[in-house]
Order: structure tokens, then sequence, then C-alpha cells
């Protein structure tokens, strides 16, 4: 005989995915998106990839330090990562630097195709209009072995995602996560967003993985 029980998920596991809207105000974004609009940009893509990918992709601005060019506002997201490495992660650590930080520029029709930021910690994208969108993959996609036909998407099953930002809202996650930008369809106007690589800086790791980096 088949008794009624409760079924509960069980989630153990976190991925340090965050959103922070309203990181900075509409003022700070309008000075940002002139800055960024100034930059000198090339393409994401390497020219070895073929013209019509070159052409296609999101472009990167040529300066990779955009941030150190505005210190108070570098430290505001050095310290936002490290309250939420100490107070939500439960880390020990001592802090965070932007080592690289760019303007990305998406003309209608760019998107770019699936990446991730090697060499880092974390990850972030501040956005500087509505209508943001990211893709990210499962990190889970591979690992399993079995695929079934599904008659509705949901989290167990999807190998990616999409994360939608509001304007002034600042997205963080793990440098290693794959995601791309979507194609950008608008012809009205460009796409801007600022990217930014952290790295921790002081003592950390154990016994047999300690390092100091300054």
């Amino acid at each position: 005989m088949r008794e009624d029980g409760t079924l509960e998920r069980i989630d153990p596991f976190h991925l340090p995915i965050f959103q922070y809207k309203n990181a900075i105000s509409d003022e700070q974004c309008a000075a940002l998106r002139e800055m960024c609009a100034m930059q000198t940009y090339q393409s994401s893509v390497p020219d070895y990839h073929g013209e019509e990918k070159v052409k296609g992709a999101t472009q990167v601005s040529i300066d990779k330090q955009l941030l150190h060019r505005i210190p108070d506002m570098k430290e505001h997201f050095e310290l936002l990562i490290q309250d939420i490495s100490r107070q939500i992660l439960r880390q020990n650590s001592e802090g965070f630097e932007i080592k690289s930080s760019w303007s990305t520029k998406s003309e209608k029709g760019q998107g770019s195709p699936m990446h991730m930021h090697k060499n880092y910690y974390m990850a972030g994208v501040l956005y500087l209009q509505d209508d943001n969108d990211l893709v990210i993959e499962s990190p889970y996609w591979m690992q399993s072995h079995f695929l079934f036909p599904v008659y509705q998407q949901s989290p167990f099953t999807s190998n990616s995602a999409l994360i939608n930002s509001p304007k002034n809202s600042f997205l963080l996650m793990p440098a290693w996560m794959k995601h791309e930008i979507p194609v950008w369809q608008k012809d009205d106007e460009d796409r801007y967003s600022i990217a930014m690589n952290f790295h921790p800086i002081g003592d950390y790791g154990l016994e047999t993985s300690w390092i100091s980096i300054k």
C-alpha cells in the first residue's frame, strides 16, 4: 500500500550569481554611457574567425582599465564584492581588486559567442540601459549522461538560462561561468555595458594552497 508522503527538493549547493539593482544612479549612468560612447572599439572575435563573425560580434573597448579612470566607482564595486564574500559566502577574504574593466558596444545584429573570463575569480557587468539579456550555460549540463525529451523546460533540464537585468543594475557571477550576449535587435540605440573582472588580494588559501597577492 502506498503511503502519502511529502516530497521536498534538497538544494545543498548554490551558484554564486547575484543581481544588485540600483547599483548606480541615473546621473552616474548617463555619465558612464557618454564615456562608453567616446571609447575606441574593436571586435570581441579575432580576425581568424572570418569577416562575417567579426562584424557580427559585440565590440569591446581597447581600454581594458576603464574603471581605473574612476577610482571612487572602482572602489565601490571592490567593496561590494568584499561584502558579498564575507557576509554571504562566509569567506575569510582580505579584499578584491578590479584588475581589468572595459566597455562593450553592440550595434543592431551584434552579439557575443559563449565565453568565460579565465584568470579571474568573479566577473561582473554593469548595465547602462534597459532590455539587457545575458544567456548563461548550466555548469551541470555536461555532468549528466542521460538526455530525455521534455514537455516543458525547467531548471532541472535546461542547458542554459536567460537573465534580464534592468538599467543601473550590476550582475555578478563566477568568472568560469560560460555566458553570451544575445544579438541586439534595436536599431535606434546601441547597447552599452561595462564589464569587470575581480581577483582576490592579500593572503588566502590553506596550508597546501597558500598565496599572497598584492
